[in-house]
């Protein structure tokens, strides 16, 4: 081929080349988005291996790396399946089978199973004690992930998750100091966003959070209920959400539940006061059973419409021999639910001191 001929083709692919850097450069998306996996499928599939935030004591894990997997797979152009702890029983042999594609892992806290240890590759580290784990086989797609991480984690994204999720929020320190913050959690905005549907003060929503989850967005109760107000995929679905993980669509499931008990103790001509007792109740327990409380209060000429005197009344209702005739009623303890009812009410005054509106 003649030398000019040549030296053209050279020329017209760095004019290719430097076209697509200059798109890329207009776009924000140089680094992490021209560079992509070439997935086996349209779904990345992802489980979040941490324990990390079971009681929010520190920071959240979890939370943390659900935002960080949606931004690679935004960037990746691809939508993720991320699943959470303890949801999965065996995700490493998953991992090993091809049905997950990465896995999140805490270097400091757990182990990755010794049957998989020389199986697996890690990510560069994230957060100091944070990687994401693939398997060996899929060295391509770690290549890929390390790629993004290297320029994500420089980015004001990344610090924005960082300060968001892996910090310690001291309602403590504040209550202790006769001081006041704007934060609870790193959930408020979704909080306060679902909070205006129930007309409810968001405070107390953020309470009853505290007293579900701890502001864990991964626990998974032995009910298979999940997440920051401990939502079932059953009741979630009947109010027309689906993917509970998902910290959006858990407290949009939990606060439309919580509308439909209120609307329920509502119609029973109750005080404000009251409706958001029972209410809190009902969550805790079920509206059935809360029924079955209100039932024999009237059944002893009690007021079931208060809840004090509901509280007074509900110890009757652990003897076996209890029962108002013409009636299913049964045995219930209580004590659970009242206690319940109370943490969160106490709570959410801490949080009216301490906590900005």
């Amino acid at each position: 081929m003649n030398k000019w001929i040549q030296r053209g083709i050279t020329a017209f692919v760095y004019i290719l080349l430097l076209f697509s850097i200059t798109k890329c450069h207009r776009e924000r998306s140089l680094d992490y988005r021209c560079y992509h996996y070439h997935h086996e499928t349209d779904t990345i599939r992802t489980y979040i291996a941490l324990r990390g935030d079971a009681f929010a004591f520190d920071d959240f894990p979890v939370g943390f790396h659900y935002r960080l997997l949606q931004h690679y797979s935004r960037d990746q152009y691809l939508p993720s399946a991320i699943y959470p702890p303890f949801y999965i029983s065996d995700p490493w042999e998953k991992l090993m089978s091809g049905d997950m594609d990465i896995i999140a892992f805490d270097t400091s806290r757990d182990t990755i199973p010794t049957q998989y240890a020389d199986k697996v590759i890690f990510s560069l580290p994230i957060a100091e004690n944070y990687v994401w784990v693939t398997s060996a086989e899929k060295g391509d797609l770690m290549h890929n992930i390390n790629y993004w991480l290297g320029i994500f984690s420089n980015n004001a994204e990344f610090e924005t998750l960082e300060q968001t999720y892996l910090r310690v929020y001291r309602i403590k320190h504040h209550l202790e100091n006769m001081t006041q913050t704007p934060h609870i959690s790193p959930y408020d905005h979704i909080i306060k966003r679902y909070s205006k549907t129930l007309d409810w003060d968001w405070r107390l929503v953020a309470a009853l959070i505290y007293q579900e989850s701890r502001f864990s967005m991964g626990a998974v109760s032995s009910r298979r209920a999940i997440g920051l107000m401990q939502i079932k995929e059953s009741t979630a679905l009947h109010y027309g959400v689906s993917d509970v993980f998902n910290p959006d669509n858990n407290i949009k499931a939990g606060t439309r539940h919580l509308r439909y008990l209120e609307n329920m103790f509502i119609r029973e001509g109750m005080d404000s006061s009251n409706v958001v007792k029972f209410t809190l109740a009902a969550y805790n327990c079920g509206e059935g059973r809360i029924q079955e409380c209100m039932e024999f209060c009237r059944g002893v000429g009690a007021d079931y419409r208060d809840w004090e005197e509901m509280c007074r009344i509900i110890p009757m209702m652990r003897d076996p021999q209890a029962h108002i005739p013409g009636t299913t009623i049964k045995r219930f303890n209580g004590s659970e639910t009242i206690r319940y009812v109370d943490d969160i009410l106490s709570r959410y005054e801490q949080y009216r001191f301490a906590v900005l509106p």
